[in-house]
């Protein structure tokens, strides 16, 4: 087996996050003290208990990925290097590093505005579909059985002149008599 230095999806969310622990369990919340927290690029063995995939082995072969993960962060604009031995968080290594699964849920559907019209269809597939059920559950009453067409429908007579009809108003018959 060959080393080949390729990255995993999830790999630099999962070490961001780790770095994300570690400075709350320094430092507490906030941004304040993200100058105070460097990393060192000789960190690979602190952090390979917690993240056992940031070794890649090959028969008495070891080669640690830690520095291919953070040069990735790094160019993604999530951490920062002195140009010396120590990477740090930046604000949005920070933000992002602190993102729960429903945060990255919302931050994607803010960032996918098309998502909306997905959703709101979705919706009202649903409201259509309860609505039917709410009406079909109205409609059979306990021990009855379901209407049926013929049933609901009432016959209508109609006389041949309105002033056969006793419910029609005599002045209205007066009236169109007149003209």
């Amino acid at each position: 087996m060959v080393i080949t230095k390729q990255l995993k999806k999830g790999m630099e969310a999962k070490l961001l996050g780790l770095f994300y622990r570690d400075y709350i369990d320094k430092f507490g919340r906030g941004v304040r003290n993200l100058d105070e927290f460097p990393i060192l690029i000789t960190a690979a063995e602190i952090y390979l208990a917690r993240m056992p995939e940031l070794q890649e082995r090959t028969g008495n072969l070891i080669r640690y990925r830690f520095v291919d993960i953070t040069e990735e962060l790094k160019a993604q604009g999530l951490l920062r290097f002195d140009n010396h031995t120590s990477y740090y968080l930046t604000e949005e290594g920070y933000r992002q590093g602190g993102m729960t699964r429903w945060d990255k849920c919302l931050d994607f559907c803010n960032r996918n505005a098309g998502m909306a019209v997905v959703v709101a269809v979705v919706s009202a597939l649903i409201s259509i579909a309860s609505l039917v059920v709410a009406i079909v559950a109205l409609s059979i009453t306990p021990g009855a059985t379901a209407p049926t067409p013929s049933s609901c429908v009432v016959p209508l007579e109609s006389p041949s002149s309105p002033e056969a009809r006793s419910d029609f108003p005599t002045s209205l018959n007066a009236s169109a008599r007149r003209s």
